[in-house]
């Protein structure tokens, strides 16, 4: 996909900003609340481990959409014959990675639910 030449690159380095700020912030709140019950361990490294796969996924995501559908050969310029097929099986793992993240998500957020002392 065509895009500005510095585009990916403000991108990646915006996410990363916000991935380090995201992480830093889960790990001072885990240190703060560490001896709290075991199920709030184990929201913080299902947050941690969503930060991880969604990560992971964004990466992904963007290595796809700056794809080069040029190839070089023998000094040759081509265009990438199964480019298409590329890029949808690149999306198809990207979309599995995200899943894994939001079920991550979504355990952290019952487990935080669990712990906490409030009754309904």
């Amino acid at each position: 996909m065509p895009m500005e030449q510095e585009t990916i690159t403000l991108l990646k380095g915006g996410f990363s900003v916000v991935m380090v700020i995201s992480v830093l912030i889960t790990v001072v709140l885990w240190y703060r609340f560490r001896k709290g019950r075991l199920t709030l361990h184990f929201a913080f490294i299902f947050t941690l481990f969503h930060f991880l796969t969604l990560s992971t996924a964004i990466h992904s995501a963007i290595q796809t959409i700056s794809y080069d559908f040029l190839m070089v050969e023998d000094g040759m310029t081509t265009i990438h014959p199964m480019a298409s097929e590329e890029i949808s099986l690149k999306l198809g793992a990207t979309g599995v990675i995200w899943g894994t993240s939001m079920v991550c998500l979504l355990i952290s957020i019952i487990l935080f639910s669990l712990s906490s002392k409030v009754k309904y």
